[in-house]
This record gives C-alpha cells, structure tokens and sequence, in this order.
C-alpha cells in the first residue's frame, strides 16, 4: 500500500468518524424525542417499540406508551475532491447508525482536498475536509 492510498484511507476514517460523532447526537437537544435506526432497533428488542410504521423516508415509531417518536437519519451525501464532486448518495432511514463509507478515488494526489457533507432528515448539514499529504 503507498502512502497516497494510506492518506486517502486516513481521510475517509477521519470522516467516518465525523459521521459517527453527529449521528451520535451531539448536537441533538434534550427532550426532542428523536433517535437513530440503530437506538430503534435496541429497543425493538428490549420490547420498547409497540410498532413502527415505514412509509418511504418518513418513519414513524410508536413506543410502549403509545407516544410517536420520529427517526433521524442522514438524507444526502456527497463526497468532493478538490471542490468537485467525485460521489453523491441519497440514503434512508435503514443506514446504520454509524456507516462505513468506501469508495475508490483515482486521481488524487499530496495536497488535494477531500471534503463530505450530507443533509439529515432533520435539515441539519455538516461537512468535513482533509489534505492528503
């Protein structure tokens, strides 16, 4: 493996770690009754869930009380190299919670700009960036 390959390899874990850290909730105010797919599928099997309704993007989950509790999930994502972009994605409410995301980028080189940003349902955005070196 050379070292642009481990550079780039470095980006994308330095993202997905930005990824995981928003989804995470860490900016997600206390009380707004919102929780991620995985945090749903935990207390599906806890017995927490009475049901939960799938109609296309929109989720719509009802707990053990009978109270409705929206999903929150990443709807676009886009990954750029040098401004331009080089992948773009629309995902759903049945992406993890902490998605690994791998693609191959040619082209690339020491000193270019690897950017992602993506859109929640929730119409927060967020974007991070890396040089290779």
């Amino acid at each position: 493996m050379n070292l642009r390959n481990l550079a780039i390899w470095g980006v994308i874990v330095v993202v997905l770690i930005g990824l995981y850290s928003m989804m995470t909730g860490g900016s997600q105010a206390a009380g707004t009754g919102q929780i991620s797919y995985s945090q749903l599928l935990t207390r599906v099997d806890s017995g927490e869930v009475k049901s939960a309704t799938i109609r296309g993007a929109t989720v719509e989950i009802k707990d053990a009380a009978g109270k409705t509790v929206p999903a929150w999930f990443i709807q676009e994502m886009s990954a750029m190299l040098n401004g331009r972009t080089v992948l773009s994605a629309q995902w759903g409410p049945s992406v993890s919670k902490d998605p690994y995301l791998q693609f191959v980028l040619k082209g690339a080189k020491a000193g270019d700009k690897i950017g992602i940003q993506w859109l929640d349902n929730r119409g927060e955005r967020r974007s991070d960036e890396a040089t290779i070196v």
